[in-house]
């Protein structure tokens, strides 16, 4: 059932996805699923310190962008927030 739901998502969003820049980020709804459906459909860009579809940063443009997860860790010394401190020190 649950790739069902990610296939109707997927269908519902195809051609806004196919014709623009689409990048995602991970929320509640992917970690109630244990992430499975997420990790296997979306390979966002792995910068480095990153964890890759969880949290990543990237440049489009003249605009640095930085995704976060809202369902991991972002206490101090967390994975994250180490990621988070290098990358907005580059």
């Amino acid at each position: 059932m649950l790739g069902q739901i990610w296939d109707l998502w997927g269908i519902q969003i195809q051609r806004t996805a196919a014709t623009r820049l689409f990048m995602v980020g991970v929320g509640n709804h992917e970690r109630f699923y244990d992430w499975a459906a997420y990790t296997n459909r979306y390979k966002m860009p792995a910068s480095t310190n990153s964890n890759g579809n969880f949290w990543y940063s990237y440049n489009y443009g003249n605009v640095h962008w930085i995704s976060l997860s809202s369902e991991h860790d972002l206490s101090e010394g967390s994975e994250q927030m180490l990621f988070l401190e290098k990358d907005l020190a580059a």
